[in-house]
């Protein structure tokens, strides 16, 4: 058992997911949707997760089911498959793994595990046209403010 790597110590819960220290979500509509207020709230990254193959397909259907809904009613949650994945953790639980093991690039540390890089760093063909001056990044983060106050007090 190597104990730098928790999901090496053996998994009592049916999937793993990793914590995220951003979060964001889906309007009120939406399969994605998680309500501000109610149990603990966990905000868990898309793009790292697993688990036993029966329960691991079974949210993937579970998943794939609730998005193409979304999709034909006019709905795409904000940050789509992330977003429905958090929706579905709510009811869902499973092995929290901590933050620390996956951070992106500019946030490593000596206790990070693993990365994930920024595309754009390595090739600009993954720019697709985003705006990066000062004034464009902060329009951005005050956007990405203004959505989660507007989540939380329910606007």
């Amino acid at each position: 058992m190597n104990r730098d790597f928790p999901w090496e110590s053996g998994v009592e819960n049916d999937c793993i997911n990793i914590q995220c220290s951003i979060h964001t979500n889906a309007i009120g509509k939406s399969w994605a949707y998680v309500a501000p207020y109610g149990k603990d709230y966990t905000y868990f990254m898309g793009g790292l997760n697993g688990g036993r193959p029966k329960e691991y397909l079974e949210m993937v259907r579970t998943l794939s089911v609730n998005i193409r809904d979304d999709y034909d009613r006019g709905i795409i949650a904000l940050v789509h498959d992330e977003s429905h994945i958090n929706a579905y953790m709510r009811s869902h639980p499973c092995k929290i793994l901590p933050v620390e093991l996956n951070r992106p690039e500019e946030w490593a540390d000596e206790h990070t595990k693993l990365i994930f890089r920024e595309k754009t760093h390595i090739d600009p063909y993954f720019n697709k046209g985003r705006k990066t001056s000062l004034c464009a990044r902060f329009k951005k983060g005050t956007t990405i403010l203004f959505n989660a106050i507007r989540w939380y007090v329910k606007l």
